[in-house]
């Protein structure tokens, strides 16, 4: 896949653009030992153990969630590899979305150096200042998901598995930084629609 290559330092991504991490993951743990394009799971473990940060935990744990159960065990031992090796231990959001047994651990190849990853990929220093926190998954949701705009923060709520209340905290912070806009939802007072301030569209 062409995104792990950006990932590894191999080659950049496209000017302006960034990876949709979080599917990488998902896709790539589904094709496992399918696709000789793919580095292998030792690889992809080890970038996870390194710079895990930058994965957005509640959007992968999301999206794992509605992949076929027989389909979700190499997510779940690429994951599981990375925690063990010293990964983000708030990666087990996405383990326990796996609800499988793991089986074989890969074993963890290091990953290549900050400067080099970090060259090809300015988007994920974003990401990586958030922790993948919730604000992290909301703004990818919004990049990725939608189009940049939710008519209201329940659909927030569910797409990264959250409560109405925490994805309302987040927006807050996310809002302070001028990140997305908010404006009240035509016909009710207690809810919101949600745009992604720099995409361009329009509030």
């Amino acid at each position: 896949m062409r995104g792990w290559a950006s990932l590894l330092g191999v080659s950049p991504s496209p000017p302006g653009a960034a990876v949709d991490l979080e599917r990488l993951v998902v896709d790539a743990g589904a094709l496992t030992g399918t696709d000789p394009g793919l580095p292998s799971p030792g690889v992809m473990a080890g970038w996870l153990a390194r710079y895990g940060l930058a994965v957005a935990k509640h959007r992968l744990a999301a999206i794992i969630a509605t992949v076929p159960m027989h389909r979700r065990g190499g997510t779940a031992a690429i994951v599981a590899a990375a925690i063990d090796a010293g990964g983000p231990p708030d990666l087990s959001l996405a383990l326990r979305a796996c609800d499988t047994r793991a089986g074989d651990l890969p074993d963890p190849t290091p990953p290549p150096p900050e400067h080099r990853v970090l060259a090809s990929n300015p988007w994920l220093r974003d990401r990586m200042l958030r922790k993948g926190d919730l604000r992290c998954s909301i703004v990818e949701c919004l990049r990725f998901d939608v189009q940049g705009v939710v008519p209201s923060c329940a659909t927030l709520a569910t797409l990264t598995g959250t409560t109405r209340a925490a994805v309302i905290k987040a927006l807050r912070s996310l809002y302070a930084e001028g990140d997305v806009t908010i404006r009240p939802r035509e016909g009710s007072r207690r809810d919101y629609e949600v745009r992604l301030a720099h995409l361009g569209v329009p509030s």
